[in-house]
């Protein structure tokens, strides 16, 4: 008999594998029935349905993708059943249209094999590297759990209350809205309900499609704004399949530091202050900004479409469908947005000059007012504040800065005068010197080729050249733009995808004109990035289990801890309301806190120590809910409160049921609350208590 540490592994697992099938209700069957309907690709040689199979799939992910907001919307005025009914009712369609008007299968058996084979390598690889594994009376967690915590408490608020979904770590004393771009988590909430799977597992499920949704990017790049066609279109795009495995020269600086003394990180990304992300670290820890690129891709490719030769109609067609696909990128990622919006500003300045430009004026003035009527209503929402909120504008999110990629101190003691007169004007002139070498080392290959890109001026077609512009402008709105709310340049790290992806696409035609030492050397470089994200894949997985094994204090007994919450919640699901409010000790920071969110499953009043109000609620109310929540769960040598003391402090925070653990002080009292409040759930190591049944 399998202990339950395995059951919860496999049941992650199978879930996780299911809901992975599930999502073509969401990021497949909408794009297929709207490539029938739009007949969108009509200006290249036939249409939607005139087309092979391999196309007709790319445009449907990707146009899934596009579709993002018209589900939310739907979420929005139906709820989430009628959201349900209609994915269900467009697969049912997606299927009825492909079995009548069946596509040409242009895909060979031995290349179907090749790739469902690579398809369900990457599924397994996902799956793997998220859930945790369970050995004995212990679960291990993944690095990225530091951020899937949070993201799973925001799917499984779309799953209990719908859109707009609440901020499920803050209850001031009332619900309050999300104030975060959630539209992610909207699909993932209605996949999860629909697959009946828990909201971890529709978040782990979502972090498998991303890579499809940029893989079908690339062959219609490739076939539209390259030209590229036939066995060559489709030999090149494995090429771009394969570089997605490629990062910069992250490794070797890992392996120099670990010489020299230095510790190792849980991802290999984090030696960098404003890292460039590689791919797979992107699709493992932020699907939601890799489907924001899905869609400011196709948003720019409808329009250099669309400034092309084509009748007006189909202009304005192409128009309208970018600028729906970029109001879903910007709820997706307002970050990955707003650097598109930059890139297309910088891109419409430069045709100024060039032929065609009316066209892209009026494509691109089509697609910012149909963008602009779309995201009315959730702009709208994110800008409404509550007595005592905190308001944040754009100006305050975002601000003017240059990238920090290697730290600034290198070199600041060469500005030793400059530094006591003016600190802040020494760091940016420090940081513009390191910009380059930082870049150099962080796309590895990819910088290679973006200078090889930039050397072959003669021999570049237009789609090359609008490609390159794309790559050095996007390269800017990273490099010279950054975020303002948290100490970590978050705009910096999710900006860089867009460079990235033009900069994958230029190293395709890079490594096909070369030859001899050049080849080789470009092979080498990637061989260096290919073996740098095998290394990040391992270190997410094993990670924090090998720090708790070295007797890292920050993981001590975390396995064992993540065991005993996933124990008592699942037993807590059954037992009390979906609705009801939850509070644990959330002073033990760290991974502890990640596991708790994971599990939890209901409404917390306080996430963290102090109160994370930067998804929503007023801060006016947060000294009484950090000092409730202190009381109840005090440190070492402070008073415990007795039950009828805690039933009072519950009751003034709106707790229902307060979740104890054999970690925290108050379990080792045994006149206190822990032992005197009637239990819902008692396990080994953990007791949730009701807090307002005491009279």
């Amino acid at each position: 008999m399998l202990h339950p540490a395995w059951t919860y592994m496999l049941r992650d697992a199978g879930g996780s594998l299911w809901g992975t099938l599930v999502f073509a209700l969401a990021l497949l069957s909408p794009g297929y029935c709207l490539g029938h309907w739009l007949e969108l690709d009509a200006a290249a040689q036939g249409g939607f349905r005139r087309r092979g199979l391999r196309e007709q799939m790319a445009w449907s992910v990707v146009l899934s993708f596009a579709a993002t907001l018209p589900l939310v919307a739907v979420v929005w005025l139906g709820g989430m059943l009628a959201a349900e009914v209609v994915l269900v009712a467009i697969g049912v369609l997606a299927v009825v249209l492909f079995l009548r008007n069946r596509p040409v299968v242009d895909v060979s058996r031995r290349e179907a094999l090749v790739w469902g084979s690579i398809g369900g390598a990457w599924v397994v690889v996902v799956i793997f590297s998220l859930i945790d594994v369970g050995t004995g009376a212990r679960l291990f967690m993944s690095v990225t759990s530091y951020d899937h915590g949070l993201r799973t408490a925001f799917v499984d608020a779309v799953m209990r209350t719908g859109v707009v979904p609440v901020n499920p770590v803050y209850w001031p004393g009332h619900d309050t809205p999300l104030r975060y771009y959630y539209f992610w988590y909207v699909t993932c909430g209605v996949v999860g309900r629909i697959a009946h799977i828990s909201a971890r597992q529709a978040l782990v499920a979502s972090c498998v499609w991303p890579v499809v949704g940029v893989g079908a990017m690339l062959a219609l790049y490739g076939r539209y704004l390259l030209g590229w066609r036939g066995e060559v279109l489709w030999r090149r795009w494995g090429i771009g399949v394969a570089l997605l495995s490629v990062t910069g020269l992250d490794l070797p600086v890992v392996i120099f530091n670990r010489l020299a003394g230095g510790t190792i990180s849980g991802d290999m990304e984090w030696w960098s202050i404003d890292m460039v992300t590689s791919w797979v670290d992107t699709f493992l820890w932020v699907p939601h900004h890799a489907a924001a690129l899905v869609c400011c891709l196709l948003c720019l490719l409808l329009l250099w479409m669309a400034s092309g030769e084509v009748l007006r109609k189909q202009r304005v067609a192409m128009a309208a469908i970018a600028g729906v696909s970029f109001a879903g990128a910007f709820g997706l990622s307002t970050y990955v947005a707003v650097a598109t919006a930059g890139i297309v500003g910088c891109w419409v300045v430069w045709r100024l000059f060039c032929e065609g430009r009316v066209r892209l004026l009026a494509a691109a003035g089509i697609a910012a007012l149909v963008a602009g009527l779309a995201l009315g209503p959730y702009v709208a929402q994110l800008m409404q504040h509550e007595a005592g909120q905190t308001q944040q504008t754009a100006r305050h999110v975002l601000g003017l800065g240059v990238r920090e990629m290697l730290d600034p101190e290198m070199l600041l003691p060469l500005f030793q005068r400059m530094q006591r007169v003016h600190p802040v004007r020494a760091r940016e002139i420090v940081a513009l010197i390191l910009l380059v070498p930082g870049y150099a080392i962080e796309l590895g290959f990819f910088a290679v080729v973006l200078w090889l890109a930039q050397r072959q001026r003669e021999a570049r077609s237009n789609g090359e050249s609008t490609l390159l512009f794309w790559a050095w402008s996007g390269l800017a709105v990273a490099s010279f733009v950054r975020s303002q709310v948290i100490v970590t340049n978050d705009y910096g790290m999710r900006a860089s995808l867009l460079p990235q992806f033009f900069l994958l696409l230029l190293g395709i035609g890079v490594l096909a004109g070369s030859s001899g030492w050049l080849r080789k050397a470009l092979l080498g470089l990637a061989a260096i990035g290919v073996c740098g994200s095998i290394y990040q894949v391992a270190m997410l997985r094993t990670f924090v289990g090998w720090s708790e094994a070295h007797g890292d204090p920050a993981m001590r007994e975390l396995a064992e801890r993540n065991y005993a919450l996933r124990d008592a919640y699942a037993a807590l699901q059954g037992r009390v309301p979906r609705e009801a409010r939850v509070q644990y000790d959330s002073a033990a920071g760290g991974y502890f806190v990640d596991a708790q969110m994971l599990n939890v499953g209901h409404q917390v009043i306080a996430e963290q120590k102090g109160c994370n109000v930067s998804f929503g609620g007023e801060m006016s109310a947060c000294a009484a809910v950090g000092s409730g929540v202190d009381q109840l769960f005090p440190g070492p040598g402070q008073r415990v409160p007795a039950a009828a003391d805690a039933a009072g402090l519950c009751q003034g925070l709106g707790v229902e049921y307060l979740v104890a653990t054999q970690w925290d002080e108050a379990w080792k009292t045994p006149e206190g609350w822990v032992w005197h409040l009637p239990a819902v759930v008692e396990r080994p190591g953990v007791r949730v208590v009701m807090c307002t049944a005491f009279p």
